[in-house]
């Protein structure tokens, strides 16, 4: 659980939220191959990415979720 703050473009900014981190391993190739999946799931809660993290969203939903 992340608390809610006030940083521009933070995930949780104005609201509490989840994070999901699923690997330490530098298995590239694997996350990447999963990505769609994860955010096509995710995506139905109107998940935003953590920008330090790595993402496949498209840059019309980025805008979506961000503005």
């Amino acid at each position: 659980m992340v608390c809610s703050d006030d940083i521009p473009l933070s995930p949780a900014k104005g609201q509490n939220v989840v994070g999901i981190h699923f690997t330490w391993k530098r298995r590239h190739a694997e996350v990447m191959e999963v990505l769609p999946y994860i955010e096509e799931v995710v995506g139905k809660y109107n998940a935003k990415p953590h920008f330090g993290k790595t993402f496949i969203m498209s840059g019309k939903k980025l805008h979506e979720l961000f503005g």
